[in-house]
């Protein structure tokens, strides 16, 4: 496999391995991928993608609902990107 890695990660670590010899599942890779990258690529918007992959362990393992309006925020910010891109 390839030792590439981005140069937003900026570092000798390969996540993609990190994430596999720490048996992270999906949600917890995810979110210490974007909490990794947020300065170097999407700023904010991969911050809320964090909570986004956290409020999901929270509330699947949990049973905490709490960061509903959270995921709210997350899709409209999606959603207005897709719109501003769509218009250049």
């Amino acid at each position: 496999m390839s030792r590439i890695s981005p140069g937003y990660y900026d570092n000798d670590i390969q996540l993609s391995e990190i994430i596999r010899q720490l048996k992270l599942d999906f949600p917890s890779g995810n979110a210490i991928k974007y909490i990794i990258r947020h300065k170097k690529k999407n700023k904010e918007i991969d911050l809320l993608k964090a909570i986004w992959y956290i409020s999901d362990i929270l509330e699947k393992d949990y049973g905490v609902d709490a960061m509903a309006d959270i995921k709210d925020k997350i899709q409209f910010i999606e959603e207005d990107n897709i719109r501003s891109s769509n218009d250049t």
